[in-house]
């Protein structure tokens, strides 16, 4: 599952030895707001879609709320 870190740390996750379904995983860091691949979803984290909705337009322009154009 792939998961954002939105804690206020950096988490460490030790080196994994390889198995028959699975190569051998050195350990690593995830910083916070990087993102990573877990089994299970992590206390502290947000699940990541793979193909995100495109972000909505919010509020207007500068121009629009002064009434003059974008130089």
């Amino acid at each position: 599952m792939r998961q954002r870190n939105d804690t206020g740390a950096a988490w460490h996750f030790a080196g994994t030895p390889a198995t028959d379904d699975q190569p051998e995983q050195p350990p690593y860091s995830v910083a916070p707001g990087d993102t990573a691949d877990y089994p299970q979803l992590l206390d502290g984290w947000t699940a990541v879609t793979e193909n995100p909705a495109p972000a909505k337009a919010r509020g207007r322009k500068a121009a629009d709320d002064e009434g003059g154009e974008l130089s």
